[in-house]
């Protein structure tokens, strides 16, 4: 399908357009988008028997003090996972879904991490990434925070909105619409306030 330029929305009732804005739909459309991929019969029982295998591996995490990176009042620790797993036939994405959900569990077995305030974050892969791992650890609870470029040609708006518009936790969706797959004015802040207030 070939790209349409251009980005409509309205704001109080009045159609707004972005004229420098390319997405594979328009944003009306990208509203009710929900992928067009299908979900396969076994979805549930594939990732229900990879939990069952994780629930089944002792990952024996061990903090190492990191001396390379330091913050006032911090203790920065490295963990080194200790897995080895030779057979090819898996998957490398369901090995790192897996892996997201693993250092979640090491995270909550910390006796000084408030299980009630545990987030997640991530920009790009990283972003999907999270995703993945909220949906893998179900003590990972709360809201979402999306910020879209509409010129993203990397991610485009259509798999962000494919994402976004399944999720059923409170949520919302930050638009820019001159950006693409870049740093986003004022991301970081809104990141960090985000997570601060979890």
């Amino acid at each position: 399908m070939a790209p349409k330029t251009g980005a409509e929305t309205t704001r109080g009732g009045s159609p707004y357009f972005f004229p420098h804005a390319t997405t594979d739909l328009t944003l009306e459309k990208l509203h009710a988008d929900e992928g067009r991929n299908f979900r396969p019969a076994d979805f549930d029982a594939y990732w229900d028997a990879a939990l069952g295998e994780l629930d089944g591996t002792d990952p024996r995490p061990e903090r190492v003090p990191n001396t390379t990176i330091s913050s006032p009042g911090v203790e920065c620790f490295a963990i080194i996972r200790r897995l080895d797993d030779p057979d090819p036939r898996k998957l490398l994405l369901r090995q790192i879904f897996l892996d997201t959900a693993q250092l979640a569990r090491v995270l909550f077995s910390f006796d000084e991490v408030d299980a009630a305030r545990v987030g997640a974050m991530g920009g790009s892969q990283g972003g999907a990434l999270t995703i993945a791992c909220a949906a893998l650890e179900l003590r990972i609870k709360g809201e979402v925070q999306f910020c879209t470029g509409l010129m993203d040609t990397i991610f485009p708006p259509s798999t962000q909105f494919a994402i976004y518009n399944k999720i059923t936790a409170s949520k919302t969706m930050k638009l820019y619409p001159d950006f693409g797959h870049e740093g986003l004015p004022q991301e970081s802040d809104m990141t960090f306030n985000f997570m601060r207030g979890l």
